[in-house]
């Protein structure tokens, strides 16, 4: 069920270490551009806890930041924007 799988995530978090949390993927992305981008709220809510604050504003290689990624996925739910690549 839902509330296991954060349970368990939260448990998986807390014994990373914040920098392999940090690690990004071949765009430079991190887990937090990720579950920003498909909207995962409750990851985005266990990764903040443990990320330092310096670093929630760390950029992929577009320059995007977790929060750009959050708002992206917004505006194209909400029809704002078609794609990514529509800007």
């Amino acid at each position: 069920n839902h509330k296991e799988l954060i349970y368990l995530l939260d448990v998986l978090i807390e014994k990373m270490h914040h920098q392999d949390l940090l690690s990004g993927n071949t765009y430079e992305e991190t887990a937090l551009h990720q579950a920003a981008r498909w909207d995962e709220r409750d990851v985005v809510e266990a990764l903040i806890n443990k990320i330092p604050a310096d670093e929630l504003a760390r950029q992929n290689e577009g320059g995007e930041t977790p929060l750009m990624s959050a708002l992206e996925w917004i505006a194209a739910k909400s029809g704002v924007i078609s794609s990514k690549t529509s800007s």
